[in-house]
């Protein structure tokens, strides 16, 4: 409940004022302090801290400084009592309103020629806050606050306010609001702000037990290999990872009971200790929790069953903590025949809501399932608190139009009982999608649910962006507008390309915005918050374009992007410019995603930065940001001998062609002159190890892969390649160790070949080398043995060689590493070479290309197919795609240097059968045009026409066989469609050897 005698506004107006008679005259510019501000002799920390801060204000807006003292000497003839004192307990009335304030709640009232400012100690804070917001004062961000410039400062006579928060504790959960003073002066006392016990403290989780603590209680790492009973049994299986406890198990009761009073003896002065499952499902289902499920009507009852033992247990020591644990997800709808304990907290999560409007007038099945739920948990509970959600996860910068929804939410919540409210935001970086304007906001609306909204967010956007407020209010307004139509719903995942959404909404928005920057464009910090606002459009415009195929250049130790569309090039600029500046930017909450998107921007702009190492001769640079790969490798003699485009790769899943890799951005771990450890991790799968080291014997390059897992193998077939600039790569020879040398010429009307070297002596050779007979330039290979195949591919464009090597497929177990190492020796002169053979090359509009199966990508590998050996393709291996499907899971999409511009190709596959039975459906494969979203071609191939299981080619590409290579494009193969209700698929198996793109001359 909240009470306030005067409103915001009109209490601001009665402050500046000319004041009556009876008004008290706080400060006056130019002259003397007309009054004290008094405190206790003995007065805490948060009671000084709140008349220094008086003190200082007074001084910003008056220019006069008000005299601090203590109630040790006698009470001046006019004072601000802060705090209680023994001046103001003497005052009629304070002791009885002391009483009724409750945490956090203050009390601001005229006494005669006094003033007084009551509450415990954050409320005390807090009345003065409030006296200094009827001032004018503001703190719109921790950068941006607004004071007023006062000739005279006057409280009216008939001042009597007493204030209680709907909510005991408030947590707008955005970046700025975890500074402290932001937090403070807006009233909000959560768990993530930073405030000790000078400021007040806050209401808090104790010993970092937060949520989700199931893992940190009782770590699979301490436990699974000796109680697998402990964890979630799922199909007749005990998970390790992504696994919840075994609450039926009462030896898990026991840890986690001794756990938390442990955690709880470290930290006696915390509010709260979190006892919650991990952040994703797989409740336990043996035996023992599914009877328990069955007594309590759901997972939500299992678990209170649980925590309110380990509450009981806890209150024995300390009564007045308060157990919390989540009502989330699976766990999210209320139990039956079980209540909560006294002394057990829930939080109830919004996750799946619909935020365009209130939740309890929104038509989304999910809002109506919350409302029956949050209606269930306050009938059986009074520690109900609520965990909201006021942003796009994916997104933090992009626009997400929720404003509609937050007071009628915090209404809402207060209206069904709720008693703490966390608004989860953007909490890991500035300048989110109005990040400002919400945390301060959600402040206010956490204080006082029923506050003036209008008046609020004209507030905000007159103080917070100047002379830009009217523009900056109108995208506001529109943008807001946009999801008023009942069926646009706005989820915290939502992709920007929406519906509602459209590039002419936002090249009108762009204008406005720079507009706006137009109207403070001499008023720096005015100008700064409107260039911060800025970002989310900018962002979502970057976001929704097809983001162009870029490639780069090697250029002495950078590497620089080329063929940038200038329009990309600029809104990137644009946008990467606005974000510039000192305080951290966050673009979404996954990490990793949030590096990839700003290493792209900074390609795309800037290139990439290098790292290089050196020793003695040779000289290595390597970009960590694109793939960790090293694209100059030189001797004594300047001369590179990698081919910069393409370099050094690692892959784990057989040969792929450059364009087809997905970015890696590697980190350094330890760089020193002659070495650099790079590393690179995708989260919960593997970690990449990339180490080069520079000696007398030349550049050593280690690959290892570790199985973050510790139940699911990661399937590998690992292969390690170098782009090698040797010259005259038309024709190339090999040996392995100091065996022959073997010839390999390339065939004249092939733009792209390749070539697998297959031996038995692969299995014990220890080196390998590869030389051009033209230049009489190799590099030789130190290896380890056991190489699967060696595999070289050449480009007639390129006059540049790479020379992958391959290893046997393999499934990595739960957490073991698989490390390959190979050391090269540039040779700059060779004897011996054999004669050079001299190849009359085609004109590019005259070669074919030809891709082998190991550049087809597979959806699903394990599931939807597989690259895999078959001795009756032309290399000995081929995609097999098996035939529990039928979807399109191979898809290329061609490489568009290869190809000669506006050359019409034949594209043709060579494939084969195996059947299941004479009849139905074989294969079907065509090329797609996603950016159109049509077909180019689609071919269907039967049984029927297929004569044997032998390969024989297939035309799948246009009808009249002349296909022009365009962007978008891709080339699909998928099984034989067949009717998974009634049949099972006509095919064992389909195998892919190639495919072939022969240019048509007329």
């Amino acid at each position: 409940m909240i009470t306030v005698t005067r409103s915001l506004i009109a209490g601001l107006c009665l402050a500046v004022a000319t004041p009556s008679m009876a008004d008290m005259i706080v400060a006056r510019r130019g002259h003397p302090a007309a009054c004290s501000i008094v405190h206790a002799d003995d007065a805490p920390p948060p009671i000084v801290l709140a008349a220094k801060e008086l003190q200082d204000f007074a001084r910003q807006m008056t220019g006069v400084e008000l005299p601090i003292i203590s109630d040790a000497v006698e009470l001046p003839a006019q004072a601000i009592l802060v705090g209680t004192s023994r001046h103001s307990t003497g005052v009629p009335g304070a002791a009885g309103a002391m009483a009724t304030l409750g945490a956090d709640g203050f009390l601001l009232r005229r006494s005669g020629p006094h003033l007084l400012i009551l509450g415990d100690e954050r409320g005390t804070l807090y009345g003065v806050y409030e006296l200094l917001e009827r001032a004018g004062c503001r703190w719109y961000a921790s950068w941006h606050s607004h004071i007023p410039h006062l000739d005279q400062w006057a409280i009216t006579d008939d001042l009597n306010v007493t204030e209680r928060p709907a909510f005991r504790m408030r947590e707008p959960f955005w970046f700025d609001m975890f500074n402290t003073f932001q937090a403070l002066r807006n009233k909000c006392n959560g768990n993530a702000m930073r405030l000790g016990p000078e400021h007040g403290g806050r209401v808090r989780f104790g010993a970092g037990m937060f949520c989700h603590t199931f893992d940190r209680l009782m770590p699979p790492d301490e436990f699974f290999a000796s109680h697998p009973e402990y964890f979630s049994e799922i199909g007749g299986k005990r998970l390790r990872d992504h696994s919840q406890l075994c609450l039926s198990n009462p030896d898990v009761l026991r840890i986690v009971t001794e756990r938390t009073l442990a955690n709880i003896r470290k930290d006696p002065d915390a509010s709260m200790f979190s006892v919650s499952q991990n952040d994703w499902r797989n409740p336990c289902a043996c035996a023992n929790c599914l009877a328990l499920r069955e007594q309590y009507g759901n997972e939500a009852g299992v678990l209170l069953w649980f925590v309110n033992q380990v509450a009981e247990a806890v209150e024995n020591e300390f009564p007045n903590v308060l157990i919390e644990t989540l009502a989330y997800q699976y766990t999210r709808e209320p139990p039956q025949n079980i209540r909560p304990r006294h002394n057990v907290m829930h939080r109830l999560c919004t996750i799946e809501c619909d935020f365009a409007r209130p939740i309890d007038q929104s038509d989304d099945p999910q809002n109506q399932k919350f409302v029956t739920d949050i209606k269930g948990w306050s009938a059986i509970t009074e520690q109900l608190f609520i965990w909201d959600y006021v942003t796009n996860f994916r997104h933090y910068l992009g626009p997400h139009p929720n404003f509609k929804a937050l007071q009628g939410n915090v209404k809402f919540f207060r209206d069904n009982h709720v008693i703490g409210v966390m608004e989860q935001g953007a909490y890991q970086g500035y300048h989110a999608e109005f990040a400002e304007l919400r945390g301060w906001l959600l402040a206010k609306l956490l204080w006082n649910p029923d506050a003036d909204m209008a008046a609020l967010l004209d507030d905000f956007f007159n103080g917070y962006y100047g002379p830009a407020a009217p523009l900056v209010r109108q995208y506001f307004d529109a943008l807001q507008a946009l999801v008023d139509p009942p069926e646009n719903k706005v989820k915290i995942f939502h992709p920007l390309t929406m519906p509602w959404y459209s590039d002419e909404f936002f090249l009108w928005a762009t204008d406005i915005w720079l507009q706006a920057e137009e109207a403070v464009k001499d008023q720096p910090a005015f100008l700064d918050n409107v260039r911060k606002g800025a970002i989310p459009v900018y962002y979502a415009r970057v976001e929704r374009m097809t983001a162009p195929a870029i490639s780069f250049r090697w250029q002495d130790e950078q590497v620089l992007p080329r063929d940038v569309p200038e329009d990309y090039r600029q809104l990137v600029s644009a946008l990467l410019d606005r974000m510039d500046g000192k305080r951290p930017i966050r673009v979404c909450e996954n990490a990793d995603n949030h590096a990839a998107l700003l290493a792209k921007w900074r390609r795309a702009v800037k290139g990439i930065a290098v790292n290089t190492i050196s020793s003695g001769p040779f000289r290595v640079s390597i970009a960590p940001a694109m793939n960790g790969c090293a694209g100059i490798f030189k001797d004594g003699n300047s001369e590179n001998y990698l081919d910069s485009d393409y370099g050094t790769s690692f892959s784990l899943k057989g040969i792929t062609l450059p364009w087809q890799a997905a970015p890696q951005l590697f980190s350094v771990k330890d760089e020193r002159p002659e070495h650099l450890n790079l590393s690179f991790t995708l989260r919960n799968q593997y970690r990449i190890d990339r180490v080069f080291t520079l000696d007398a014997d030349g550049l050593s390059v280690q690959n290892s892969v570790s199985n973050l897992s510790h139940e699911r193998a990661l399937p590998l077939e690992p292969v390690t390649g170098f782009a090698l600039a040797l010259g005259g790569s038309s024709h190339l020879c090999w040996r392995l160790d100091d065996g022959p040398w073997q010839n390999l010429v390339s065939p004249g009307d092939a733009r792209f070949a390749m070539n697998a070297i297959r031996s038995d002596k692969l299995t014990t050779a220890r080196s390998f080398t590869v030389a051009s007979p033209h230049s009489g330039r190799g590099m030789r290979f130190a290896m380890a043995a056991g190489h699967d195949r060696i595999v070289i591919q050449t480009r007639a464009d390129r006059d540049s060689a790479t020379v992958s090597f391959v290893q046997s497929a393999q499934a990595l177990a739960g957490a073991a590493t698989h490390s390959c190492s190979y050391t090269l020796l540039p040779m700059a002169t060779i004897t011996g070479l054999p004669a050079p053979i001299a190849v009359t090359l085609l004109p590019p509009e005259q070669q074919r290309i030809v891709l082998e199966d190991c550049f087809l990508p597979i959806g699903h590998p394990g599931s939807w197919g597989d690259h895999g050996s078959d001795a009756r393709a032309e290399d000995g291996a081929a995609l097999i795609l098996t035939n529990t499907h039928y979807e399109w899971c191979s898809q290329l999409k061609p490489d568009l240097t290869l190809f000669a511009p506006q050359q019409p190709y034949r594209i043709r596959a060579r494939v084969r059968i195996e059947k299941a039975r004479p009849d139905g459906l074989a294969f079907w494969a065509g090329i797609y045009d996603a950016g159109k979203k049509q077909s180019v071609s689609h071919h269907i191939f039967t049984n029927l026409a297929i004569a044997d299981d032998n390969y024989h080619w297939y035309d799948i590409g246009p009808a009249n066989n002349a296909w022009i290579p365009a962007k978008d494009q891709y080339v699909w193969f998928g099984p034989g469609q067949f009717d998974k209700e009634k049949e099972s698929s006509a095919i064992k198996a389909v195998y892919i050897d190639k495919i072939e793109f022969i240019p048509v001359i007329n």
